[in-house]
């Protein structure tokens, strides 16, 4: 029995066949992803349209190619963000992706932000079941932000997160996992439905919400040729990628891709630091989000990357820079710091290179001392996270920043002091896709 797992991320839309009865995952294939097509200041959007028409040739092409063998199909995709469609699962506007932070620019006739306004009339006890705090990348404050902007909601729209925006469009069933539904902001974890408090105070109780489910029972079919091909839930990449990485209670995960997360497992719902995420067999991922990751180290390759254009006539791409620099055994001498907060969440735009002499700008400098911010800032959410009565024996690196580069994740485990491993296991989000579907394990 071979199930077709689709992983839409920020950087690539993979698919891969997985055999249930022998646990393999075979055909795995990528395609990139749409880029932000909105050039509005603080907006990340993605043409909704384009992805549904991405997966939906992916999609028919494997049911081709299988002739009618592929028994299911199941998602895991990027976390946060939001669509609306209409009742018929037509896109009404873009997908607005995490990395949208409009919610930060200024209110008409005030000196706030929408985020800051939020909190003035969001509390943090109407937020403690969501296991999440106000933060630009999330569907709750990038919404309310629209709708202060002039976006007017229609009785017959509907919330979408991405996945249940793609399952909409399969089956004509708005439905969605616990774990995307807990990542806008707007659901109550512990009793998992949707905070219709919440939803009223950003003027949204009209809007047609998606159904919940946590389990991973078939949520509907889509009709090719003869067959009706099972649709299972949208899994969180986090939730897929760490359950494929065999992460235990007694691991740290730290996960490195176009985004970054530190996170440890735990069974009760008590937040110390960070948020507290829905995962499997009725626990918690305690996570601190935001941190540095690979659209940090972009900035810094995008430099390079210009530098060679503008001076050298070179128009090389991010890749030729990595494997130049991947081989590149880095020994920082001299005071250069580099700070890594590009995407600062409370002060855009506060990353730095300081400390400059007259010798120590050089790319050797540059790029180790950006490694000792990474280190200093995972050691940071380490110590908040990890309390005296949690025991931690080692880290587990997953995602494919961490999996091409040994080295950034050597100089995190150094500063954190814990022993490491890179997760080995292939393609970890369908390998948690696979053992999902193939267990049915549930979030209870």
């Amino acid at each position: 029995m071979e199930i077709l797992g689709i992983d839409i991320g920020s950087t690539f839309i993979k698919w891969a066949v997985m055999d249930l009865e022998e646990g393999k995952i075979s055909k795995v294939s990528q395609i990139k992803s749409t880029d932000n097509i909105s050039t509005e200041n603080g907006n990340y959007e993605v043409d909704l349209k384009e992805i549904l028409k991405s997966v939906n040739s992916i999609i028919d092409k494997c049911l081709y190619d299988y002739q009618g063998n592929i028994n299911g199909i199941i998602f895991s995709t990027q976390m946060h963000g939001f669509a609306i469609t209409d009742e018929t699962g037509k896109p009404v506007t873009n997908y607005i992706s995490w990395q949208d932070e409009r919610c930060l620019r200024k209110m008409a006739a005030k000196d706030i932000s929408y985020l800051d306004h939020l909190s003035t009339f969001i509390t943090k006890e109407e937020l403690s079941n969501t296991g999440i705090d106000l933060k630009p990348s999330l569907a709750l404050s990038n919404l309310y932000t629209m709708i202060e902007e002039g976006f007017e909601i229609r009785d017959s729209d509907h919330f979408c997160t991405l996945g249940s925006a793609i399952i909409f469009n399969l089956t004509g069933h708005n439905v969605c996992h616990l774990t995307n539904a807990a990542a806008t902001g707007l659901a109550d974890i512990t009793r998992r439905i949707w905070k219709k408090d919440l939803l009223e105070k950003i003027k949204c109780k009209n809007l047609h919400m998606p159904t919940i489910v946590s389990n991973i029972d078939i949520c509907g079919y889509y009709n090719y040729k003869d067959y009706q091909i099972p649709i299972y839930p949208d899994i969180g990449d986090q939730q897929a990628s760490i359950f494929g990485s065999k992460v235990q209670d007694n691991h740290l995960n730290i996960n490195i891709g176009t985004a970054g997360q530190i996170s440890i497992i735990t069974e009760k719902f008590t937040r110390n630091a960070g948020e507290l995420r829905p995962y499997f067999g009725n626990r918690y991922l305690n996570t601190i989000s935001g941190m540095p990751s690979g659209r940090n180290l972009d900035v810094i390759i995008n430099f390079l990357r210009n530098i060679g254009s503008e001076l050298f006539g070179k128009k090389v791409t991010n890749d030729f820079i990595w494997e130049k620099l991947l081989n590149k055994k880095l020994s920082k001498t001299g005071s250069l710091k580099v700070d890594t907060d590009f995407f600062n969440v409370k002060n855009v735009g506060s990353g730095s290179i300081s400390r400059i002499t007259k010798d120590n700008l050089v790319l050797e400098n540059l790029l180790a001392a950006t490694y000792d911010d990474f280190g200093e800032k995972y050691k940071h959410s380490y110590d908040k996270l990890v309390n005296q009565s949690k025991q931690i024996d080692k880290i587990i690196f997953s995602g494919g920043v961490a999996k091409k580069n040994g080295y950034l994740s050597k100089i995190i485990s150094d500063f954190i002091g814990l022993k490491f491993e890179i997760s080995t296991t292939s393609h970890e989000v369908f390998a948690g896709l696979l053992e999902l579907i193939r267990t049915k394990k549930s979030m209870v």
